[in-house]
This record gives C-alpha cells, sequence and structure tokens, in this order.
C-alpha cells in the first residue's frame, strides 16, 4: 500500500498505545487553581469514549477549539507516559502521521544538524 507521494503510510496500532514511560523531558504542571491542564482533560474525555471533535466543540470556556488542538492535547498525554489509542485518534482528528519518505526526512535532518529528539528539549530555529 502507498499514500501520498508513492510512500508506504506509517501503520498504527489497533488499540491503546502505552509508553514505557514518560519522556525524560516531559514536565506536569497542575493549574494555579489545582486543576488538570487542559491536555489531560483532553484526553480523559477522549479515554472516556468522547469524539475528538466533541470535546474540541465542548470547552469549560465555553469556546470550541480546532480538533487539531485536542490531538496536540492527546499527543502530550503520550509525551506524558499516559496510553493513547492512535488510530482512533488519527482517524477521527482526520490527520496523517509522516509517511515513510516524510519520517526519513525527519531523520536526515535531525542528523544534519546533529539534534537528538530523545536528550534535547529544543533546537535554535536559526544558526
Amino acid at each position: 500500500v502507498r499514500s501520498r507521494e508513492g510512500a508506504a503510510p506509517m501503520i498504527l496500532p489497533q488499540g491503546i498505545v502505552q509508553p514505557a514511560q514518560p519522556w525524560k523531558l516531559a514536565v506536569y504542571k497542575t493549574l494555579k487553581n489545582g486543576k488538570k491542564p487542559a491536555w489531560e482533560q483532553a484526553y480523559i474525555r477522549f479515554l472516556e469514549g468522547e469524539p475528538l471533535q466533541a470535546i474540541a466543540m465542548n470547552q469549560d470556556s465555553g469556546r470550541p477549539i480546532l480538533p487539531a488542538s485536542v490531538l496536540n492535547s492527546l499527543l502530550e498525554a503520550l509525551v506524558q507516559g499516559r496510553g493513547v489509542d492512535l488510530r482512533r485518534a488519527r482517524e477521527e482528528g482526520q490527520s496523517e502521521p509522516p509517511n515513510e519518505r516524510e519520517w526519513c526526512m525527519l531523520e536526515e535532518a535531525s542528523l544534519a544538524i546533529g539534534a537528538d529528539v530523545v536528550n534535547d528539549e529544543k533546537y535554535p530555529l536559526k544558526e
């Protein structure tokens, strides 16, 4: 099977993907009022089966957010060591992960600048 640009698509596993641990540079921050951060609230709702689009439309603030923002919250949950159903998130968020060609380009770019995406949190945009 080939996807955009004729490259093999990333095949996401069925069910919840559970990291062995949080990313070593992940920082969990609670809000000053003791509430859970927005990413975690969205994650819990998604974990309980609420559709991604519904989470985006129904926020505590009363103002909707973009589905992509909910998807980013789910990725933050993964960084924090929480299990996420990535296939469901992709389908409901209508977002495609990098294909094989794009993944190779990301790896080549990180090698070209000496980036260590596991151990370094940020990189300068300009040299």
